[in-house]
């Protein structure tokens, strides 16, 4: 078993754990007062959470393909037209 799989399985019990023990209603308010489950407050933070790690996982910083890099010429010495003028 990898440690991936530990991991997840550890996390859904945790997080089946914390649902048993909270499904009790709470006041809460957002923008006016009302009674809401601890989970579905508890289960509505966690979506939340999920879905911003999820979008920043996925934003820019994707690899260049070979076409998209500059190319340079090298002399005999292996060091590009830059580098050659960046030494003198």
């Amino acid at each position: 078993m990898s440690v991936k799989s530990i991991f997840i399985i550890l996390i859904s019990i945790v997080a089946t754990l914390i649902a048993i023990n909270n499904t009790d209603a709470v006041n809460f308010w957002f923008f006016g007062g009302t009674k809401i489950s601890k989970l579905a407050i508890i289960g509505g933070v966690f979506f939340a959470g999920w879905l911003v790690g999820f979008l920043m996982g996925k934003s820019g910083n994707k690899p260049k393909e070979a076409s998209e890099f500059e190319e340079y010429e090298e002399d005999e010495s292996g060091l590009s037209h830059e580098d050659r003028e960046y030494i003198n």
